[in-house]
């Protein structure tokens, strides 16, 4: 790297730096002054009667929650360590993390204030982190595509339209056709596609091409409604309006039924870019930082210290294998390690993580990309960390099995109250008691469900998301990012105790990919705006049936129902997205594109002739009445069928 380089790559951080101080400290001031508020009105049960237990219910995790764990400190102090895993207790808290967390609920009695204010305080730290995580992991991913095919395309493309020469002798190989580009990329200042329009001459004159019209911009269309001429052209003579046909425009006469544009000087399509690439890492973290649904659950919840986990693992796992310290002397930064310990400190806590652990591995060089630039050069060590993973999840489930005594039998015991009701809809205890209504689904089929057939029901629908993971990381490969994101949206339809907060991670994920955003449908737009009705609704059927008693669990099944259908669209959207975004990078890198241009320009042709052919008819006035003998003598119309 040269010095002009170092010195830009450090500037860079230096204001990036800044510009995060100068946005985290309002919010975490606003952040804190909310967990005074809390503490302030502690009795919210009074402020919001029977509404309490059904936002936890769409929001919280039970097993993933303060009360749970104070419920374990509990036995704990009343039964010993190793017999709070017998039945009855329903614990679910992984051994270690009872061990560590245990000074946290041994607090006097009258100290209930204080411990919520030091619980909220952890996860607002938890949740600094996390955002500062993201943010350094939506930066990665926009200069790793930066710097990648993709970037290199869109330059490419938007020079060409802007008639600059090509100087690195790849010519139009690289350039995406206009009917290959995204609809929506001018939302990120991307190649926007080119919508066909034919030029219609009613004058059999001559008119301005159809590709130079292509380049120009915008047109009129055929009665002259839009019109860019009555404003001021700044001396600009070669624009002409609908009143003055008789102009001429790069040396075609132009009459009223023909469009108006300048090919030598194109007028920009579409609207501005309402965000830059570029911003989006500082998007992300803020919107992180502002979950709602995080603040609302800041005292109850443990979710957001495990998704804190996974943030620096895929922070580590991006990070670039230098870091510069001054311009001379650039420091190495081993990451491996520590991405591989905190993936497992997630899995440890939360198995369903460790899926995760596909995009950390694509990450640290299992698809080594060798078109990136040497600024964000991937580590190629994604054996070590994978190795690292497993040594560190062993040797944690080692400390605990020796902290149980030794004892396999009992250990055994352990893994099944801790891992299964992760993974699998369970019953908490030999009662046949289960977790309450959630955002899934899996709690009202549980009901429904004869005794015998509940073990098949827990088996298939358990191991129903892991079919997903083999063939979306086949076709994704070269995409961890979405694969991220994806892996976030399906658990959060296929989690045994599906909660609001798991959805909100996957959709902040989802910013990580402005080019799969452009190429989503309306579909996932109308998902999305619609995912607050089942929402709000679920928690107003909740009090309607466990508080009030006049409604009826089938209230809150199709609430449950809706809300996985909008997550399933928005989630096959953006799996559809990036397979059209990977098909337009390849048939572009491979040079294809000309073969379907052509394809497209030989079916364009076709109908370009038919509405010329049907434009350049004389026109009938309707006004002419026929008389009955000249109608009798017609023949009859031919009716062909298409």
């Amino acid at each position: 790297m040269t010095k002009n380089g170092i010195w830009h790559r450090t500037t860079l951080i230096h204001h990036q730096r800044t510009t995060m101080r100068q946005i985290f400290l309002p919010i975490i001031l606003l952040r804190l002054s909310l967990i005074v508020l809390l503490l302030v009105n502690n009795d919210l049960s009074s402020l919001l009667p029977g509404l309490l237990p059904a936002i936890k219910s769409a929001t919280l995790d039970p097993i993933h929650s303060w009360d749970h764990f104070a419920e374990a400190c509990f036995w704990n102090r009343h039964r010993g360590f190793h017999d709070i895993y017998e039945s009855g207790t329903r614990v679910t808290v992984p051994p270690l993390l009872l061990l560590l967390g245990k000074p946290l609920c041994d607090m006097p009695p009258g100290y209930d204030s204080f411990l919520s204010a030091i619980r909220s305080f952890l996860v607002l730290v938890a949740d600094v982190i996390g955002a500062y995580c993201m943010y350094r992991l939506c930066t990665a991913v926009v200069e790793s595509e930066e710097y990648g095919e993709e970037g290199q395309m869109e330059r490419r493309t938007l020079r060409n339209d802007d008639d600059y020469d090509d100087d690195d002798g790849k010519g139009d190989a690289w350039v995406v056709p206009g009917v290959l580009r995204a609809e929506r990329g001018w939302i990120f200042g991307l190649p926007t596609k080119v919508v066909a329009r034919v030029n219609v001459d009613a004058s059999d004159g001559p008119s301005i091409p159809q590709e130079e019209a292509d380049a120009a911009g915008p047109s009129f269309d055929d009665n002259n409604k839009q019109s860019t001429g009555n404003a001021s052209n700044d001396g600009d003579d070669t624009e002409t309006t609908a009143d003055d046909p008789g102009e001429k425009t790069n040396g075609h006469k132009l009459n009223p039924q023909q469009t108006t544009t300048n090919p030598h000087k194109p007028s920009p399509p579409h609207p501005p870019p309402i965000l830059s690439p570029h911003q989006l890492p500082l998007l992300t973290s803020v919107l992180y930082l502002l979950n709602p649904i995080t603040i609302l659950t800041a005292s109850q919840s443990l979710r957001s210290l495990w998704d804190m986990l996974l943030l620096l693992s895929l922070s580590y796992a991006t990070s670039p294998p230098s870091i510069v310290m001054d311009e001379t002397n650039p420091r190495g930064h081993p990451t491996g390690a520590k991405c591989a310990f905190c993936l497992a400190l997630a899995s440890y806590v939360d198995i369903a993580y460790g899926v995760f652990l596909i995009p950390v591995l694509l990450w640290r060089g299992l698809h080594r990309d060798d078109g990136r630039r040497l600024l964000r050069r991937r580590q190629c060590d994604w054996k070590r960390v994978g190795m690292l993973f497993f040594v560190y999840y062993v040797a944690l489930h080692g400390m605990a099995f020796g902290w149980m005594g030794w004892d396999g039998r009992r250990y055994r015991e352990v893994l099944v109250k801790t891992v299964m009701p992760n993974v699998a809809f369970v019953e908490v205890d030999e009662s046949g008691s289960f977790a309450g209504p959630s955002m899934g689904l899996h709690w009202y089929f549980f009901v429904q469900m004869f005794d015998r057939f509940r073990p098949y029901f827990t088996t298939f629908v358990s191991g129903l998301p892991a079919v997903f993971v083999v063939p979306l990381t086949i076709r994704l490969y070269k995409y961890p990012s979405v694969l991220t994101a994806v892996f976030q949206l399906l658990w959060a339809i296929f989690r045994p105790t599906a909660t609001i907060h798991t959805l909100t991670l996957g959709l902040i994920f989802i910013l990580l990919n402005p080019r799969t955003i452009v190429r989503m449908r309306d579909p996932s737009l109308i998902a999305f705006f619609a995912l607050p009705v089942p929402m709000i609704l679920f928690v107003t059927f909740h009090r309607m049936w466990l508080v009030t008693g006049n409604g009826n669990p089938n209230y809150i099944f199709f609430q449950c129902f809706a809300y996985g259908l909008f997550v399933a669209v928005i989630t096959l959207d953006v799996v559809s997205a990036t397979v059209k975004r990977d098909k337009v990078r390849r048939m572009v890198v491979k040079g294809q594109t000309k073969k379907s241009e052509a394809l497209l320009k030989e079916v364009d042709g076709e109908r370009k002739e038919e509405a010329l052919d049907e434009a350049r008819k004389p026109e009938v006035s309707t006004e002419i009445k026929s008389t009955p003998s000249e109608t009798a003598n017609e023949p009859e119309p031919v009716v062909v069928f298409l």
